[in-house]
């Protein structure tokens, strides 16, 4: 039986969730890692603290689909219309996480504009918002 005493044990995480396949090129990644004098803990934990994390409140998400649609060449009229319609609903849900929002939290920001007779602002903020 092999002796682990002095060896480093690099834990790549639990299976199934991590297939035989992708163990083994995290597994050649590491040792190509070895031969070149790099720590894999290091460097693991360096691109850890550096992973973004996932864009998930309202705000990031409007913000990101604006900017794809202004990639994509929308036309300016379009790219203004989505970009007020985004504005108007940052004040109550910008920070809400997409995953907890319910069309029930939707619904103060159509009546408000229901109240002041902006039936076709209110329409394409139900549009837009999805």
């Amino acid at each position: 039986m092999a002796s682990t005493v002095g060896k480093k044990i690099f834990i790549i995480g639990p299976y199934p969730k991590i297939t035989l396949s992708m163990a083994r090129s995290v597994r050649d990644r590491v040792k190509v890692q070895l031969i070149n004098g790099e720590d894999p803990q290091e460097f693991r934990k360096k691109h850890t603290n550096l992973r973004q994390q996932p864009r998930d409140t309202w705000r990031e998400v409007a913000l990101e689909y604006l900017e794809k649609i202004t990639k994509q060449g929308a036309a300016q009229l379009t790219i203004k219309k989505k970009t007020s319609f985004a504005e108007r609903t940052f004040g109550e849900i910008g920070n809400s996480s997409i995953r907890d929002l319910r069309p029930l939290d939707l619904l103060p920001l159509l009546r408000r504009e229901e109240e002041k007779a902006q039936y076709e602002t209110a329409s394409g903020l139900r549009v837009f918002m999805g």
